[in-house]
C-alpha cells in the first residue's frame, strides 16, 4: 500500500533517535515531501517513505472502529435526560442546605466566629454555577514517556549535522560540568575537614571550661587544707559574684561566636552540597554513551600525545628529504649559473664586435643584394 491508496489508513513509523515505533493516521501524501501523519499523542508532520523497515501500514478497519467510538461519545454527551436529572439533584442539594442553616440559626445564637463562617459558605455556594452536568468523558489513551519527551523536547532533529553539533556541545558541558563537580568536590572535602577541626576545636574548649571550672570549684589556697575561702562580708560576695558573671558573660560570648562559625561552615557546606547536587543533576541529564571516566580520558590523551610524536617524527623526516634535495638541485644548478655567466659573457663579447663594423660596408652589402 503506498501513495495516494495509503490516505486515511493508520501506519506505524519508526523513529530512530528514540528507537521505536508510534502508531498514526496517514492524512495526506506528497510524492516530494511524503506522508503528512497524524500521531495519537497529538503530533502532526511529514514522514519520507523510506522502505518497510522506516513505515508499517496497517489496515484500515482501526480508523472505522475510531470513528465510531467518537460518535458514540458525541450522543452519550448530547443525552438530555442526563442533564436534567443531574440539574434536578443540584438545585434539589442547594435546597435541602439552606433549610438546615434556617433550621440551625432558629435553635443557636450564632457567635461572630460562627457568622463568619456561615457567611463564607454562603458565598462559596452561590459562586457555584446552579447547572453543572458531567458530561462522560472519552478515555484517553495514555502517551508514551518517550514519544512525549520526543514530541515535545526541542532537542530531537533528523540533521545528522544538527546532531553533530549538539554531540559536540553535550561534550564539551559534559567536560565543564566533570570539571566543576571536581572542583565542588574537593572544596567540599575542604569544608568537611574544615568542619571537623572546627569541631574539634570547640569540643577542646568546652572540656577546658569544664575543666576550668571543676579546678576553681577544688582550689585551695596557702594556709588551708581544702576547699576555696569563702568570703567572710557582704563587699567580698559581691565582688566574687561580679566576677562570676564577668566570667561567664565572657565564655557565653565566646561560645556565641563559635557557634556562630559554625553555623556559617554548616551553611556554606549545604550550598556546596547543593551546588554538586545540580552538577550531578546536569550530569545525569547527559546521555550515557557519551559519557566517559577518568581512565578513558587518560588513554584518549595518551593515544594523542603517540600520534603526535609519530606526526613529529614523519615531518622531521620529510623536512630533512627535501633538505637533501634542495642541496642537491643546488649542486646541479651551480654549474649552470657557471654556463650562462660565460654565455652572457660571449654574448657581450658579440655585440662589441658587430658594433665596430663600419657602416659602409653595410650599405654596400645591402645594395648588391638588391
Amino acid at each position: 500500500m503506498r501513495g495516494d491508496s495509503a490516505i486515511g489508513c493508520r501506519a506505524q513509523v519508526y523513529w530512530e533517535g528514540e528507537e521505536e515505533w508510534f502508531e498514526g493516521v496517514v492524512d495526506a501524501y506528497d510524492r516530494e515531501r511524503g506522508y503528512y501523519v497524524k500521531y495519537d499523542d497529538g503530533e502532526e508532520q511529514w514522514e519520507l517513505d523510506a522502505g518497510e523497515h522506516a513505515m508499517k501500514f496497517l489496515s484500515e478497519d482501526k480508523v472505522v472502529n475510531e470513528a465510531r467510538e467518537e460518535e458514540a461519545d458525541v450522543n452519550n454527551d448530547g443525552d438530555p435526560e442526563n442533564y436534567d436529572q443531574e440539574e434536578y439533584e443540584s438545585d434539589h442539594d442547594d435546597v435541602a442546605g439552606e433549610d438546615e442553616r434556617n433550621a440551625s440559626s432558629e435553635h443557636t445564637s450564632p457567635t461572630p466566629e460562627q457568622e463568619e463562617v456561615e457567611a463564607l459558605a454562603v458565598s462559596s455556594a452561590s459562586a457555584k454555577p446552579d447547572h453543572a452536568p458531567s458530561t462522560p468523558k472519552r478515555p484517553q489513551r495514555s502517551v508514551k514517556p518517550a514519544a512525549a519527551f520526543m514530541r515535545n523536547s526541542a532537542a530531537f532533529f533528523r540533521d545528522e549535522e544538527t546532531l553533530r553539533e549538539m554531540q559536540q556541545g553535550l561534550r564539551h558541558e559534559k567536560k565543564t560540568l566533570t570539571h566543576q563537580v571536581h572542583t565542588l568536590t574537593l572544596q567540599l572535602s575542604e569544608r568537611e575537614q574544615l568542619s571537623v577541626a572546627l569541631k574539634a576545636e570547640l569540643q577542646q574548649l568546652k572540656t577546658s571550661a569544664t575543666l576550668a571550672s571543676v579546678m576553681l570549684q577544688h582550689k585551695t589556697t596557702p594556709g588551708i587544707s581544702k576547699g576555696p575561702t569563702k568570703p567572710k562580708t557582704m563587699a567580698q560576695w559581691s565582688e566574687r559574684v561580679f566576677d562570676k558573671k564577668l566570667k561567664n558573660q565572657r565564655l557565653a560570648e565566646e561560645l556565641l561566636m563559635l557557634k556562630t562559625t559554625v553555623q556559617d561552615k554548616q551553611i556554606a557546606v549545604q550550598r556546596k552540597q547543593q551546588q554538586q547536587d545540580e552538577a550531578n543533576a546536569k550530569l545525569a541529564r547527559v546521555p550515557r554513551r557519551h559519557l566517559c571516566t577518568l581512565v578513558d580520558l587518560q588513554v584518549e590523551i595518551a593515544r594523542l600525545l603517540e600520534e603526535k610524536q609519530i606526526t613529529a617524527e614523519r615531518y622531521k623526516e620529510e623536512l630533512r628529504q627535501w633538505e637533501l634535495k634542495i642541496d642537491c638541485e643546488q649542486a646541479r644548478a651551480a654549474p649552470l649559473e657557471t654556463r650562462l655567466a660565460s654565455l652572457q659573457q660571449e654574448l657581450r663579447h658579440i655585440g662589441s664586435s658587430y658594433s665596430c663594423i663600419p657602416n659602409t660596408h653595410s650599405t654596400g652589402s645591402i645594395g648588391t643584394h638588391r
